[in-house]
C-alpha cells in the first residue's frame, strides 16, 4: 500500500467521531406492504415494525430489526427479522454514509402451511441533516434469500421533535413489493 493512502484511511476511521448524526436509536412504527406477485397473492399487508441501532466502537454499529405483516384479504401472515453489523463514515458535520451487512429470516404462514427461509442482505446508505429539525435518509439495498435475489432502495425523513424523540416516515421499494411506514424514534444519546 502506498503511503499516500494512509491519511485517507485514518480520516475514514476517525471521521465518525466528528459526526453529529447519531446511530444510537430505537424506532417503532407501523407499515403497509403492497406485494405484486402472481395472483391471487397480490395484496396489501399491514402491521408493526421495529429497529434498533447502536454504535459500539468507533465507526462500527450493531443493529436488529423486524416487522410483521398481516395480508388479511389473502389469509397470509409474513414475519421478517434481521440482525447485523455496519460501518459509518462522516461526510462532514451534518452528513454521513453507512454500509450494513445483515442476516435475514422470513416466515410466511397460511392456513395449514408455514414456510421459512433465511439469507443475507447489504445496504449502502446516506444520512443528512440541514439546519432545520429534518433528517433525510436514502438507501440502496441488496437481499439474497432462498427464494431469490432482489435489489431495492428507500427514502425516509426524520423530524426531530426534541433532542431525544423524532417522528419518521418513508418508503422502500423492491422488485416485487413496496412498503410505506410511519413511526417514532428515540435517540439513546444527545450526539444527535
Amino acid at each position: 500500500m502506498k503511503a499516500r493512502y494512509l491519511p485517507l484511511i485514518g480520516m475514514l476511521l476517525a471521521g465518525p467521531a466528528l459526526a453529529e448524526i447519531s446511530y444510537d436509536y430505537i424506532e417503532f412504527g407501523y407499515g403497509v406492504t403492497s406485494v405484486d406477485v402472481l395472483a391471487p397473492q397480490d395484496g396489501d399487508g399491514m402491521g408493526p415494525e421495529g429497529f434498533a441501532s447502536y454504535q459500539f466502537f468507533g465507526p462500527f454499529t450493531a443493529f436488529v430489526g423486524g416487522n410483521y405483516r398481516d395480508f388479511e384479504d389473502d389469509n397470509v401472515e409474513l414475519s421478517n427479522l434481521e440482525t447485523g453489523f455496519g460501518w459509518t463514515a462522516s461526510l462532514g458535520k451534518n452528513a454521513s454514509t453507512f454500509f450494513n451487512v445483515s442476516y435475514l429470516w422470513t416466515e410466511v404462514e397460511t392456513p395449514g402451511f408455514t414456510y421459512d427461509q433465511d439469507g443475507y442482505g447489504a445496504t449502502l446508505g446516506y444520512r443528512a441533516e440541514n439546519h432545520t429539525p429534518w433528517e433525510f435518509v436514502a438507501t440502496l439495498d441488496y437481499v439474497n434469500v432462498e427464494s431469490g435475489v432482489e435489489f431495492g432502495g428507500g427514502m425516509s425523513l426524520v423530524y426531530d421533535a426534541t433532542r431525544r424523540f423524532g417522528v419518521t416516515g418513508g418508503f422502500s421499494y423492491f422488485d416485487e413489493s413496496m412498503t410505506g411506514f410511519l413511526g417514532v424514534r428515540y435517540f439513546l444519546t444527545h450526539r444527535h
